[in-house]
């Protein structure tokens, strides 16, 4: 009962015992809207109606009409990067060659690479956006149509195209298209062509070996006419008939004594 009574005292009411407060509804003043749109008249529906402006139809159909130039598009540092790194390659590389990039696994292709690597024949693979705008600028711009899907470019300072062939030789599925040495275009038969033919020492060699042979024929042309007429002279020389040098027989009076001089 102390507690009740406290309670009490400080002028408070002991709530009572399952009894919800009292829930009061408050309206506001807001009014509500009577006005809706007015019909239009039907005899101005029908103005309206008659009256639409039609646009005419154009002579083209717009999807037939050429897509409107885009905006170029801001170069970043790796698209910059690697056309300087093109450009290098073409200026510092004798021999170019263009493959088709297959699907190769990561085995065979690491393999090829360091077969290629043994002698100084790099790999080298650039996406077609990059490459394509370079060469459209370039004296190489004849190489654009082998530049079609996935390609790869096997580059050498020195033109090793016997190495290549004989090595693309045990890679049937990666397919040889064609190629430049020495600013040069040549086609993938033309490749194979210039690999049969024989290294820079041994045409040097041969090419000396028939100069020495020319100049041995001419050396005898020109000795054979002379030694001929030598021989002519020293014989027609030999048939003259020639003077006794031990003077007149004996008996017999010299020129100029006889009794009749």
């Amino acid at each position: 009962m102390a507690a009740p009574m406290a309670g009490m005292l400080r002028g408070g009411l002991l709530p009572q015992a399952g009894r919800l407060p009292t829930l009061q509804t408050v309206r506001y003043g807001s009014k509500a809207v009577t006005r809706h749109r007015r019909v239009m008249h039907f005899e101005r529906q029908k103005l309206m109606a008659v009256t639409e402006y039609i646009p005419p139809k154009p002579a083209v159909n717009p999807r037939c009409l050429p897509l409107p130039p885009s905006p170029p598009k801001e170069e970043t540092g790796l698209i910059r990067l690697l056309r300087r790194e093109i450009e290098a390659l073409f200026r510092n590389n004798r021999m170019i060659a263009v493959c088709q990039n297959v699907a190769m696994g990561a085995e065979d292709k690491l393999l090829l690479r360091h077969q290629l690597r043994k002698h100084k024949i790099l790999m080298k693979v650039y996406p077609n956006q990059i490459l394509k705008p370079f060469l459209e600028d370039s004296k190489y711009r004849n190489l654009l149509p082998l530049f079609v899907g996935h390609n790869l470019l096997l580059v050498s300072e020195e033109p090793k195209v016997k190495e290549m062939v004989r090595i693309l030789k045990g890679v049937p599925f990666l397919p040889l298209l064609g190629g430049c040495i020495d600013d040069t275009i040549l086609s993938r038969q033309g490749l194979v062509n210039y690999a049969k033919l024989p290294s820079l020492a041994l045409a040097q060699a041969e090419l000396v070996g028939r100069l020495t042979h020319l100049m041995a024929q001419t050396h005898t042309l020109l000795q054979n006419q002379p030694l001929h007429l030598t021989a002519l002279l020293d014989q027609h020389a030999r048939q003259q008939p020639t003077e006794d040098p031990a003077g007149p027989a004996e008996g017999q009076p010299a020129p100029g004594t006889g009794p009749d001089s």
